[in-house]
C-alpha cells in the first residue's frame, strides 16, 4: 500500500469532515461560553449551526444542538447586558441625583 502511487489527490470533504468541523465549532462555543464571551460563543455556535444544517440537515441532531445552544447563549448575553444596565443605572450620579445637588451647591 506504501508504494502504491496516488495519481489523484481526493479534494470532496466527506460527511464526517463536516461533521468534525460542526463539532469543533461547537466546543469553540462551549469554551467561549464559560469564558462568558456571548457574542463569540454565539457566533461559534451560529456558524457551526449553518454548516451542520447546509450538510448533515436540518433535523440532525449535531444540528438541533447547535441551534438551541446558539439561542441559548442569546438568552444569557440578552440577561446579561439587561443585568448589567440596571446595575449602572442606579450608579450613575443623572440617576442619583448628585449632579443636580453638586450644580445646587456650587451656584449658592
Amino acid at each position: 500500500m506504501r508504494n502504491k502511487k496516488i495519481d489523484k489527490v481526493d479534494t470532496q470533504a466527506s460527511q464526517d469532515d463536516y461533521t468534525i468541523l460542526s463539532i469543533a465549532y461547537h466546543n469553540v462555543g462551549l469554551e467561549r461560553e464559560h469564558m462568558q464571551q456571548w457574542d463569540q460563543a454565539t457566533i461559534a455556535f451560529r456558524t457551526g449551526y449553518e454548516v451542520a444544517k447546509r450538510f448533515l440537515g436540518e433535523s440532525h441532531a449535531l444540528t438541533v444542538t447547535l441551534l438551541n445552544n446558539s439561542n441559548a447563549v442569546l438568552k444569557k448575553s440578552k440577561a446579561e447586558r439587561q443585568l448589567h444596565d440596571l446595575s449602572n443605572f442606579g450608579s450613575h450620579p443623572s440617576c442619583t441625583g448628585e449632579t443636580e445637588e453638586k450644580d445646587w451647591m456650587s451656584s449658592g
